[in-house]
């Protein structure tokens, strides 16, 4: 699809962000890990509620995240979503080395 922009149309805006980028990003791929810093705000794509009840939250009813099993340090998520990348070659041209 090219650069991030947007496209105008009448009673709306679609924009396109590039890969990797977002803030909804699929669960799956993302190990379900998120970061303070690089987001995504919100995984989608999670089709168990045990996942909602046993990994995102500790808690339902109060509203207590399970941030200790999301929430993951930096080079953490990045070393997982580095090593993704690299296996979709086809979508993330490699360098020259």
């Amino acid at each position: 699809l090219g650069p991030p922009r947007d496209w105008h149309s009448h009673g709306g805006v679609v924009t396109v962000w590039p890969r990797m980028s977002f803030w909804a990003a699929d669960g799956v791929y993302m190990a379900k890990m998120a970061n303070q810093e690089m987001g995504p705000v919100l995984h989608h794509g999670i089709k168990d509620a045990k996942d909602v009840t046993g990994h995102y939250w500790s808690n339902v009813s109060t509203c207590v995240q399970n941030s200790d099993e999301v929430i993951r340090p930096t080079q953490e998520l990045g070393k997982h979503m580095l090593g993704l990348i690299r296996g979709y070659k086809e979508y993330f041209p490699q360098g020259l080395q």
